[in-house]
């Protein structure tokens, strides 16, 4: 089973997101900023990523780079 972690800090939007995925089966972790995304992606080893196009913070590309050199991490997709 496809595991995949949400990061979306409109709570809304990030619940509509689950909800679609675990609709096709995938076992889905969400949360609303990059500082819980580094440590969910360290905890679960998610094998997708998703992650805001402008998500706030730092950079998304600061927390990526943090998730990239996780052992055992996934594919990191950005939403347009």
């Amino acid at each position: 089973m496809l595991r995949v972690l949400v990061v979306e800090d409109d709570t809304v939007l990030a619940d509509l997101i689950a909800k679609g995925l675990r609709e096709h089966d995938m076992v889905v972790d969400v949360v609303h900023d990059g500082v819980e995304a580094v440590s969910r992606a360290s905890d679960v080893a998610p094998d997708v990523i998703v992650l805001p196009a402008g998500f706030a913070g730092p950079g998304p590309h600061a927390h990526r780079g943090s998730v990239d050199r996780q052992p055992g991490r996934g594919t990191v997709a950005r939403r347009r």
